[in-house]
């Protein structure tokens, strides 16, 4: 199900903090531009309809941080619920930071009605990955690090990835960067950026 991006965006705008939807803005327009580019490369050979893909894209850059303003007492009682359905395990349950992006995905279907798998995952996998994800949700993962908001220099670094090595190369950078960051900081890191790390090497 594809919402008018209108009313999706009026939507967010009540629901977010300003920066939060100027951010979500961001994702979906480098969203965007990523699967132009994919497509100008003839990287999409199996997709036909050019601009349903990317409407998909834009609507999962939209509603990937859709549960990042709930409390974290509501975020963690929506999480139970969503824990089936979206496959949460302990390590993620122990990691409130991560929750916002399962409990996005969870809503998006529940309160919204969409049933898109592809951009579910996106929403689902934009914090932690998964060495099995789609499209995508690989160009939401890169996406969310990379939009224009974002002023750190691991962005720009992965910004400069994507641009001169492509997708896989960018996705192994925003996994490197975040493996850093926690071990610097002494946080539990998801086994699931280290088996994204992986997949994406070995397809090198």
């Amino acid at each position: 199900m594809i919402i008018v991006e209108e009313r999706l965006l009026e939507l967010l705008e009540r629901r977010l903090t300003g920066d939060r939807y100027s951010h979500s803005i961001g994702v979906a327009d480098t969203g965007e531009m990523m699967a132009k580019r994919l497509y100008e490369e003839n990287k999409l050979t199996l997709l036909t309809d050019k601009e349903s893909f990317i409407a998909r894209v834009r609507q999962a850059g939209l509603l990937h941080d859709y549960a990042k303003d709930i409390g974290l007492d509501q975020l963690r009682i929506i999480a139970e619920e969503a824990r089936d359905f979206c496959q949460i395990d302990r390590e993620e349950m122990e990691m409130a930071q991560l929750l916002h992006a399962p409990v996005s995905a969870y809503l998006a279907r529940k309160d919204l009605g969409i049933e898109d798998e592809e951009v579910l995952e996106a929403i689902r996998y934009h914090t932690i990955g998964s060495p099995e994800m789609g499209l995508i949700a690989r160009i939401i993962f890169v996406a969310d690090y990379i939009e224009p908001n974002r002023t750190f220099k691991a962005a720009e670094e992965i910004r400069e990835e994507f641009k001169d090595r492509g997708l896989d190369r960018a996705i192994i950078k925003a996994c490197d960067h975040t493996i850093n960051y926690n071990i610097v900081r002494g946080n539990l890191i998801h086994p699931n950026i280290l088996c994204l790390r992986n997949a994406c090497l070995r397809r090198q």
